[in-house]
């Protein structure tokens, strides 16, 4: 996934998988003595948090600060978040509360003390990790963060595309009733709701950005706001098919940004959900081609 990422996600990411969870508490009022640290601050701003007591723990901490509502989101689900994220020692990192800019990911994009400290987390909540090095970035120093540095954050969880909805996502993709278009240059096979195989003709894409719906969703229309949550499917420089399927991990399309952010929104805005779309482009000078399954939205 990703290594040393975009800034908004760039205290946090790094490929690797989910370890064994630690201890999970609550506090009422942001005191969690046996964890070493003090939260402070209400919900949706940026906390205060102290430095860390004594020496910083060697299993991963949870702590929730504020109870959120509704379903978990799952280990596997894509959060929208805000995060302030600090060394053991009181030294500020990262925090998208002062960038103004809240954080889209998957949990399986994250280092692993965030996979297991924010599966459980649910709209609305306020969560306190700390991370011990080898559930964060471990012996490699990354940015301002030193190796074998301990994380604190703390996580408002925003929004989350759950397990369970990327589940309903996928049955919707299966779904789908066929169009019977084409994309000029691309030749499409396989099963709805599973991984395609591509074949690209380069000389009969087009050289201006076009889309075309293979097979029409039921679910919602997509609108101008929204993060889409897609499986993509292209090849690589053998001709083989790539694709998010191979992982069964559906990911934030290009990031964290609407679709009017990304420029995509006078050819994706009325889209449904469960739909698969055929786009191609131009990039570096030459057209590209690839598949957009759309397995929901945040």
């Amino acid at each position: 996934m990703k290594r040393r990422l975009s800034s908004s996600v760039a205290a946090i990411a790094l490929l690797g998988g989910l370890l064994g969870a630690g201890l999970t508490a609550c506090s009422s009022d942001g005191s969690f003595s046996d964890f070493g640290v003090k939260v402070e601050g209400e919900y949706g701003k940026a906390p205060t948090v102290s430095a860390g007591e004594g020496t910083a723990p060697k299993d991963l901490k949870v702590g929730t600060v504020k109870a959120g509502e509704g379903e978990a989101c799952g280990a596997d689900a894509v959060l929208k978040v805000n995060y302030h994220g600090q060394l053991w020692d009181g030294k500020k990192f990262d925090s998208s509360f002062d960038r103004g800019n809240p954080a889209v990911f998957s949990l399986k994009q994250v280092v692993p003390g965030w996979g297991q400290g924010l599966k459980e987390a649910k709209p609305g909540s306020r969560t306190l990790l700390v991370i011990p090095p080898e559930l964060g970035y471990g012996d490699q120093a990354t940015g301002d963060i030193p190796a074998g540095s301990t994380l604190v954050f703390v996580v408002d969880t925003l929004k989350c595309f759950s397990a369970s909805q990327m589940k309903k996502g996928e049955e919707q993709l299966a779904q789908a009733k066929p169009t019977g278009k084409n994309l000029p240059g691309l030749e499409v096979n396989g099963k709805l709701g599973e991984k395609p195989a591509l074949k690209v003709n380069a000389d009969q894409l087009a050289k201006d950005r076009a889309v075309s719906v293979l097979a029409t969703g039921t679910g919602a229309p997509l609108k101008a706001d929204d993060v889409v949550i897609v499986h993509q499917s292209w090849l690589d420089q053998q001709g083989k098919t790539v694709s998010t399927w191979d992982s069964k991990t559906p990911m934030p399309l290009q990031g964290e940004k609407t679709l009017a952010e990304l420029g995509l929104d006078k050819e994706l805005t009325g889209k449904n959900v469960g739909s698969r779309l055929a786009l191609s482009s131009m990039q570096n000078g030459q057209a590209v081609a690839f598949v957009m399954d759309i397995v929901g939205t945040l």
